[in-house]
């Protein structure tokens, strides 16, 4: 860790150069410094404001940096000399967003004077102004065409106005309280907004459908489930109860029937059933529709931590503390069967697509195959340094994927237990894994809390805006178009992710 001691105030603004070699911050002293992000050595300090910098940003090509300040302007400098190259001042108020346009030639600026300017960057002349209705602006995100722009504000709405008429194309409406954030997803096809009400919403931006919604939970959300069309999700939580979510309605259920904190939840594939298993050692079969307890199931002597129900609908697996696996009856809840063979916890439990294998994964670095009906281990798979977290079958039954905190991801031949293929897990995977139905892309979470998808080689294929607390659970819908994932601050999120 490197400390940048320097400014004598509060800091407001900090912006990595786009190599990330430098870091660049503005503070109430009404100075920016420009320091080695490195070595934490000051290269520049770029003094000229008259009033706290509010907001700091390198350039794309980083060579210069743009800053924002109370004192109503906005300043270019070059990153290399700390000197001033224009000082744009056209604003009334104070100026606090400042950032370049992707092209580097624009600047965009927003004032508390209700306007945002889109500058020239070499000569640094407005080339247009955007009038604003939307109370204090607490954040703007504008489209990478230039033609629209979303602002977030105090008054619990987010607009859509058109950049060159100034002209409210739509309001989205839902928060209780002050929007402080807003983004654009690249395609333009997204809008997501955090709220003061403790929620955040992903939006449609063609119809300005919300299509996820944040937060009922209390506590940290253990696990989440979703349905085929991603339009039901189940999440799980250590604040002891189940969510349902219906995305048609935007309405949730409530389910309380554990007495300690909730580790997985599963729904079954009709989606009219749900199952959830906690560190109160039990398991729970909940109707999906109605929100009742159907039946609560007691066998294992440790937390139940990871849990599925078949394909078929008709058992559920699930894997324990205890060091076992359990094969339970989804009708009358019966404990079909008890596997003994792990010396450790059992962190992950999957059925093959014809239900008659189950693979688990331990702390103990292994994952076993077992034959159902031998009801015996009949292959364990070594290889990996340290425990188990994520696993999959191939669709025909053939190979099994595992994620390890080892920082590999391996692929196996089931009938003969040798190892086909190793792949490092990309650095910043925070865990979980969720591996597609293929085997070839895999969903993770970052530990700056983004979810990203990456090929089975590592290699990034898409990335979606960071959370604001650390991503603890994700689950793809049958058809690989829906991501969810749940997260310590209690919120659940809904990503519109295709992998076709």
């Amino acid at each position: 860790m490197v400390t940048l001691t320097g400014h004598n105030n509060i800091v407001q603004s900090v912006s990595f150069s786009p190599d990330g070699q430098r870091v660049v911050t503005g503070s109430q002293d009404g100075t920016a410094k420009i320091w080695d992000a490195t070595t934490g050595t000051l290269m520049a300090t770029l003094s000229g404001h008259g009033s706290a910098i509010q907001s700091v940003s390198f350039s794309p090509d980083g060579q210069r940096v743009v800053t924002g300040s109370h004192d109503t302007t906005a300043k270019i400098w070059n990153a290399a000399e700390g000197t001033d190259i224009a000082t744009l001042a056209e604003h009334t108020k104070g100026v606090f967003s400042v950032t370049f346009r992707a092209n580097g030639k624009e600047i965009l600026t927003v004032s508390l004077d209700n306007t945002i300017k889109i500058w020239n960057a070499v000569a640094g002349q407005v080339k247009r102004t955007i009038e604003t209705q939307t109370g204090d602006i607490r954040s703007v995100a504008i489209s990478s065409d230039d033609t629209w722009v979303v602002l977030a504000g105090s008054d619990n709405t987010v607009n859509i106005l058109d950049t060159t008429t100034s002209e409210s194309l739509k309001t989205l409406t839902g928060h209780n309280n002050t929007v402080e954030a807003v983004a654009i997803s690249t395609d333009g096809k997204r809008i997501v907004t955090g709220s003061r009400d403790n929620t955040a919403k992903v939006w449609n931006a063609a119809t300005t459908e919300s299509i996820a919604f944040a937060k009922q939970h209390i506590n940290n959300v253990q696990s989440v489930s979703v349905n085929e069309y991603g339009t039901c999700i189940v999440s799980a939580s250590c604040d002891n109860t189940v969510q349902i979510w219906d995305r048609a309605t935007k309405t949730s259920k409530n389910l309380k029937g554990h007495t300690d904190s909730v580790n997985f939840v599963d729904l079954s594939p009709d989606g009219k059933r749900v199952v959830s298993g906690g560190c109160d050692n039990t398991l729970i079969i909940w109707d999906a529709i109605t929100g009742e307890r159907l039946l609560k199931l007691e066998g294992h002597s440790g937390s139940v931590i990871c849990g599925q129900v078949s394909g078929d609908g008709k058992r559920i697996v699930t894997g324990s503390c205890d060091k076992t696996v359990k094969i339970w009856d989804m009708v009358n809840g019966e404990n079909v069967l008890s596997l003994k063979g792990h010396t450790k916890y059992v962190n992950s439990v999957v059925f093959s697509n014809d239900a008659k294998k189950i693979a688990s994964a331990s702390n103990d670095k292994t994952v076993k195959i077992w034959n159902i009906k031998k009801e015996k281990a009949i292959k364990t798979l070594k290889g990996h340094s340290n425990s188990v977290r994520s696993i999959r079958f191939s669709v025909d039954g053939k190979q099994l994927v595992s994620g390890s905190l080892d920082g590999t991801i391996k692929i196996w031949d089931i009938e003969t237990g040798t190892l086909i293929k190793t792949a490092i897990v990309p650095a910043d995977c925070a865990f979980p894994l969720v591996f597609s139905s293929d085997m070839n892309r895999v969903v993770f979470a970052t530990y700056d809390n983004k979810v990203i998808i990456c090929d089975i080689m590592g290699h990034v294929l898409k990335s979606f805006c960071s959370c604001p607390s650390y991503i603890s659970s994700l689950s793809l819908s049958i058809n690989e178009k829906r991501i969810v994932s749940g997260s310590w601050d209690g919120s659940v999120r809904v990503w519109d992710a295709c992998f076709n």
